[in-house]
């Protein structure tokens, strides 16, 4: 298990995890037949990598509000999302991009509530509705095989 005392130690996981997120859909890329999910896809794996530059130029910065202490409880279900299953079909890791993308945005909004600072909370903010954007899609194309399944 991870143990996390201040916002920046979320952050530097946060980062790996966006590494991690960028190779998971471009390995999904080449799962799908459609090509407008697999340039969705591709187009995620490069948002996340901004996701991960932005939040290591936050690391970068130093700055003290990265010091605020995180309740642990807090984010249980982000550092869930780290195990990525070696077998799965389509439909699963649909299901799991939708589930992880649902933990980083509810992880951006605590982060969001624990800062003071005006400019780190509107970034976390902006970045959680990113990824609230990206579960609905997830959602979205769950269904869709769902239904198609029936």
């Amino acid at each position: 298990m991870f143990e996390f005392e201040t916002i920046r130690d979320v952050l530097s996981f946060a980062v790996s995890l966006e590494r991690i997120s960028q190779d998971y859909y471009r390995q999904l890329v080449k799962q799908v037949a459609d090509e407008g999910v697999k340039e969705f896809l591709a187009d995620m794996a490069a948002q996340e990598a901004m996701h991960e530059q932005h939040l290591r130029g936050l690391i970068e910065d130093g700055d003290s509000v990265l010091a605020t202490k995180v309740p642990p409880e807090e984010i249980a279900a982000y550092v869930e999302t780290l195990h990525i299953p070696a077998e799965l079909d389509y439909k699963k890791a649909v299901k799991l991009a939708r589930d992880k993308e649902n933990a980083s945005r509810m992880l951006y909004t605590i982060l969001a509530g624990l800062t003071t600072d005006d400019q780190l909370k509107q970034m976390l903010l902006q970045l959680a509705d990113q990824e609230r954007e990206h579960k609905e899609f997830f959602e979205k194309e769950y269904q869709r095989i769902c239904i198609g399944e029936n």
